[in-house]
């Protein structure tokens, strides 16, 4: 039977034709077991444990999404804290580029500078010993050496500026004359026959020399004035032979 789980009642009713219709009846109580799935207790704990598992489901996926999220956030910090050391690390370089660029700027307007002062007292000491010839035939030696300093004093500024005259006689440059720093100094000679003299090099070889580092340039020239030990941290200097009827008879010199 489809009947459901419950007490029933079952009755038998007979009638018997004949004789006043004589009835009989006849009840029976009948009880079905309910099905398992229809008890009560299937029916709580399949609600029970339904919900256990949403709950379960639910539980399961928070905590995906929790550690998904925690995932994301130390990956995102991890590259934020990468990207942050590497802008620090540009900026740095940056930063170090721009002051190498603004040292090298620096020298290089000393540099452009220096050789322009270079170049222009050259030009004026080219004059000089164009005339050297006919300021001696009026002046004393001292006294052309002084005017001399006075002259190349207003045009640059300068440490030593010297006279030579040249005795070939006895293979010597003479300066009666040379001022250090202002101050006139007592005479200085200077053997040519002396080994690493730039000084010798440029009146025996009747040579120009102009630069603003003796060192890198002329790395062989020891010293222009060994005499005066002081001279020797000088960097730049000017030679140039003073030539009288084709013959080089001296040397003007400037060093700073």
């Amino acid at each position: 039977t489809n009947l459901p789980g419950d007490r029933y009642k079952f009755t038998i009713k007979a009638v018997m034709k004949g004789k006043g219709d004589t009835s009989y009846e006849k009840s029976v109580l009948i009880h079905i077991k309910p099905r398992f799935y229809d008890t009560s207790l299937f029916k709580i704990s399949s609600v029970l444990l339904l919900t256990l598992i949403i709950l379960f489901i639910y539980k399961y996926r928070l905590n995906t999404i929790k550690k998904q999220k925690e995932n994301l956030e130390y990956q995102v910090t991890e590259r934020t804290t990468e990207i942050v050391k590497q802008k620090e690390a540009i900026e740095k370089h940056l930063s170090e580029l721009e002051k190498q660029k603004s040292e090298i700027d620096q020298k290089n307007e000393e540099i452009l500078i220096a050789t322009n002062n270079m170049e222009q007292a050259y030009l004026n000491l080219r004059l000089l010993s164009d005339f050297g010839k006919e300021i001696t035939s009026f002046l004393h030696i001292t006294d052309i050496c002084s005017s001399f300093f006075h002259y190349i004093n207003h045009l640059m500024d300068s440490d030593l500026v010297g006279i030579g005259i040249y005795e070939p006689e006895s293979s010597i440059i003479n300066f009666p004359a040379t001022f250090y720093k202002g101050k006139k100094q007592g005479p200085i000679e200077s053997e040519t026959n002396r080994p690493h003299c730039i000084l010798s090099h440029a009146l025996l070889n009747d040579l120009e020399i102009i630069s603003n580092d003796i060192r890198q340039d002329y790395p062989e020239f020891s010293s222009s004035f060994p005499e005066i030990q002081m001279l020797m941290s000088m960097a730049s200097i000017i030679c140039i032979p003073i030539r009288s009827k084709r013959k080089v008879s001296g040397i003007i010199t400037v060093k700073s």
